[in-house]
């Protein structure tokens, strides 16, 4: 796992995480709908449902902290042939994702 930076310029840009926002998967890089936080870190996500998200799909260079918070998201699809299709819900710890900041459009 990366050394977490602690500055304030990532503090403000992990508050963009919040549910009904947008951000991209960044190892699979489609667009997320960001549901709702299912657990306030990585290790309160992994007693709750013995999984590993820490470990799952990384690559070394993700910037994946066991503090990270983490959250429910629904694929977005893309294809308009697909579109009445229900995604499935997958939870995210919050270095693997990266938000669209939408909402700057309306401030």
């Amino acid at each position: 796992m990366a050394e977490k930076n602690t500055t304030e310029e990532n503090d403000e840009s992990s508050r963009e995480f919040a549910p009904g926002s947008i951000a991209f998967d960044l190892v699979t890089r489609q667009p997320l709908y960001i549901h709702k936080q299912v657990a306030k870190d990585l290790e309160e996500h992994q007693k709750e449902n013995n999984f590993d998200l820490a470990t799952y799909k990384m690559h070394e260079y993700l910037p994946i902290h066991r503090d990270d918070r983490v959250f429910e998201c629904v694929f977005i699809e893309t294809s308009p042939q697909k579109m009445h299709k229900v995604g499935k819900s997958y939870d995210f710890p919050e270095g693997r994702l990266m938000a669209v900041p939408v909402e700057q459009a309306f401030e």
